[in-house]
């Protein structure tokens, strides 16, 4: 990981570049920033955002951790606002776990 941007990885490796002839390859590797899940009371209701970012994420909840079989999609569909994204959801008195994944 490179120690100025969580957000870039380099590798170096040596590799065959002839039968008697090896090479070095550096390679930079940059990932997007996943973006922070913000949660807010809202009277009867939670409401779920996060920033718009050029990669578009789906909301999933699970009732339980551990166990990544048992997330499913948050309904309804999210709202993009100006330079966020929100769901509200309806509060319970059960606990629930929510996570953003990139979209297909």
């Amino acid at each position: 990981m490179d120690p100025t941007d969580p957000n870039v990885f380099w590798t170096i490796n040596a590799y065959a570049a002839g039968p008697t002839t090896w090479a070095t390859q550096i390679t930079q590797i940059l990932t997007s920033p996943s973006p922070r899940l913000s949660i807010a009371g809202a009277g009867a209701n939670l409401l779920l955002s996060w920033p718009v970012t050029d990669v578009p994420f789906q909301l999933e909840w699970a009732p339980a951790l551990p166990g990544t079989s048992s997330w499913s999609p948050v309904t309804p569909a999210a709202i993009t606002n100006g330079t966020s994204v929100s769901v509200s959801v309806s509060a319970t008195n059960s606990s629930a776990f929510f996570r953003l994944v990139q979209s297909q």
